[in-house]
């Protein structure tokens, strides 16, 4: 593995090299590229960029934080020309590049440009492209290439990136940075805190900020002996709401002096803050709806997560944990602490979310320590997780399927851990895998591949095929057929067959396990014995 290193403005990595030129060479109209946080999605914009005004074209640069408009401009590009469109700022006609926020420019100042001033746009954050101020702008231009960077693709709407992207252009994931020593190591942590999740709902793909900051009112004090326990270096705290932000802040100060300080949307001094903590004057930072996106903490060393994340939402918990994964002189390992509720929940995101796996239960053995996240294995297949973590995700087809947008038919879907959604329907089983980042899916049947399409398509398909082809294996697929005998024991055929799939598990390993639950772990037996054969 490489050794971390600081990137300047004038040494390129060479995947960004490799990015830029991939850029240069598109002969589509919309491209979009997804680089975990830490990357350097800015760098490979700016570089970009700068090529385009050598061939004579114009930039506009699209974001919408304050930080996003100004890093481009302020240290990236301060050797060429360059505008900014923000607020009292204006840009002047002569500028090549032009950095606006999506806020100014969607406004009245948006005519004052001609419909093809700009023969390339490039949007940051490009999640956000699905919405309404991205597009006015975007349909008012004409004439342009539009690029798109990202680190999180999914987004917790379930609106797919395809409506405005055409392509995938490039793609480098977390593994990728932390094998090539461009992010630092991983290790996490699972803590439990008092509080339950039971009652919290999930609705529009997170859970509801009501019901989420009742039921972790009064968690500050455990907040802070976390952090005392555990923590190493430089802090970043995620709290529930701005009351537990300041209340964390203040508990930590109680106990170890003035190192602690709250930074939250109404902060004024935000900008001081984060220089303190740049400077190691503030060792921790307590946050609550800030720190998620354009801003450089690479000093920090440990991310608290005290704000539970849907695991509809992973593109939050993403941005979250990207403030401590960034290199820096003496820091060769990040620590991610998971506050987990009372009772384990596959609800939410944790540590292994990073690597697409939705939930995953450390041994028993190993839940008090820290474990490297890349030594998780992606397919998990020990008795800690067999079957008792497997049926809790069973469990939440429902809430995969309104957090998606999506209508399953009352066809007897279930989710498996990695996120893609399987279905025994008898004669066939149908797979349909994790959405790409434009919000495609592939349909398999059996070892057929259906090819990419959108998801509600795919489930559109599989019901036609049910309702149809297999009418008579109804028993199987139809989820109101599956409930009349979904609650009765397994059956013995069941059983051995488990232990068929797990040599040297014994057949009196599953006390009261159901037909359904049974049935559901074989489904996911099969699912992992396919995929190491090369069906998916």
């Amino acid at each position: 593995m490489m050794t971390g290193s600081t990137q300047t403005n004038f040494d390129p990595r060479p995947y960004q090299n490799e990015c830029v030129q991939a850029m240069l060479h598109y002969t589509g109209h919309a491209a979009i590229t997804s680089l975990a946080v830490g990357l350097g999605k800015t760098k490979i914009t700016t570089d970009f960029a700068r090529a385009i005004v050598k061939r004579g074209g114009r930039v506009l640069l699209l974001a919408h934080r304050e930080e996003l408009v100004r890093n481009p401009v302020d240290n990236y590009l301060r050797d060429i020309r360059c505008g900014i469109e923000r607020g009292a700022e204006h840009a002047r006609r002569d500028e090549p590049i032009i950095s606006a926020s999506v806020q100014s420019l969607s406004g009245a100042r948006l005519k004052q440009y001609p419909h093809d001033y700009f023969t390339h746009i490039c949007i940051d954050e490009a999640h956000h492209a699905v919405c309404s101020s991205y597009r006015k702008i975007l349909d008012y231009f004409s004439d342009y290439q539009l690029f798109g960077t990202t680190a999180t693709c999914h987004r917790y709407d379930g609106q797919a990136l395809g409506q405005i992207f055409d392509d995938v252009l490039f793609v480098r994931d977390l593994r990728f940075g932390v094998d090539n020593g461009y992010l630092c190591d991983i290790d996490c942590q699972r803590v439990q805190l008092q509080y339950d999740l039971g009652q919290v709902h999930i609705r529009k793909g997170d859970f509801v900020q009501a019901e989420l900051e009742q039921t972790l009112s009064g968690t500050a004090e455990s907040v802070a002996e976390v952090y005392e326990r555990y923590a190493v270096g430089q802090t970043i705290i995620f709290c529930v709401s701005a009351t537990e932000a300041q209340a964390a802040a203040d508990s930590i100060n109680r106990r170890n002096g003035p190192i602690a300080s709250a930074i939250l949307g109404t902060t004024k001094n935000r900008a001081a803050l984060l220089q303190d903590f740049a400077a190691g004057k503030i060792k921790v930072l307590t946050s609550y709806q800030v720190l998620t996106e354009g801003v450089d903490t690479k000093n920090a060393q440990t991310a608290i997560i005290a704000r539970p994340v849907a695991r509809t939402n992973p593109g939050l918990y993403q941005q979250m944990v990207g403030r401590v994964l960034r290199t820096a002189p003496g820091k060769s390992r990040a620590l991610i602490i998971d506050c987990t509720g009372i009772s384990e929940s596959c609800e939410i995101c944790t540590a292994p979310t990073l690597l697409g796996l939705e939930y995953y239960v450390p041994p028993p053995a190993s839940r008090n320590s820290k474990t490297r996240l890349l030594d998780i294995p992606l397919d998990t297949l020990t008795m800690d997780q067999i079957p008792s973590s497997w049926i809790r995700s069973q469990h939440t087809v429902d809430i995969w399927s309104h957090a998606m947008g999506v209508f399953t038919h009352g066809i007897a879907w279930e989710k498996l851990p990695d996120g893609c959604a399987f279905l025994d329907a008898g004669s066939s089983c149908f797979l349909v895998s994790q959405a790409n980042p434009l919000g495609y899916v592939t349909l398999y049947e059996n070892k057929t591949n259906h090819g990419k399409m959108p998801l509600q398509t795919a489930l559109d398909t599989v019901c036609s095929i049910c309702r149809t082809r297999l009418a008579d294996e109804r028993q199987f697929w139809s989820l109101r057929r599956k409930k009349r005998w979904a609650y009765d024991p397994a059956t013995p055929a069941q059983i051995a067959l488990l232990c068929s799939y797990m040599p040297g598990i014994a057949e009196d390993s599953f006390p009261g396990l159901s037909k359904a639950d049974a049935q559901y772990c074989l489904q996911q037996l099969r699912y992992y014995h396919n995929k190491r054969e090369g069906v998916y």
